[in-house]
């Protein structure tokens, strides 16, 4: 096989090598979720939902039918295991669309960090 005729195989793997190295790099970039201590909705995750999310997602100010006022409201929105599914943490991590959440800006990296460990160990709501 001739150079020229290897030009093009050398390019290919080069671009597969480096979509491997992308998608390494967004796993990377995730949430470390650590599945040692329990977090549960009552004891962690109701004040950071009544801090971030209460103003717009109350029965009374709810903007898009979107209540978040109890656990079973919440719960809806976070499939429990499922961190990538959960649409809780696709809005709270979201930094591309309009759909990004609290609109204000982004929730500390803590509180996310937070809701998506509660997420990953089944989303439960007392830790009694």
């Amino acid at each position: 096989m001739n150079v020229k005729a290897r030009i093009p195989i050398v390019i290919i793997g080069f671009v597969v090598y480096l979509g491997a190295c992308k998608k390494n790099n967004d796993t990377q970039n995730k949430p470390q979720v650590s599945v040692s201590d329990s977090v549960c909705y009552d004891e962690h995750i109701k004040a950071i939902i009544d801090q971030n999310c209460m103003p717009c997602h109350s029965k009374d100010s709810a903007t898009e039918e979107i209540i978040l006022e109890t656990y079973d409201d919440v719960r809806l929105f976070a499939i429990p295991g499922m961190l990538e599914r959960s649409p809780l943490y696709q809005m709270i991590t979201d930094t591309v669309s309009q759909n990004s959440m609290p609109p204000s800006g982004r929730m500390k990296q803590e509180y996310i960090d937070l809701i998506a460990k509660w997420i990953m160990q089944g989303s439960k709501k007392s830790c009694k």
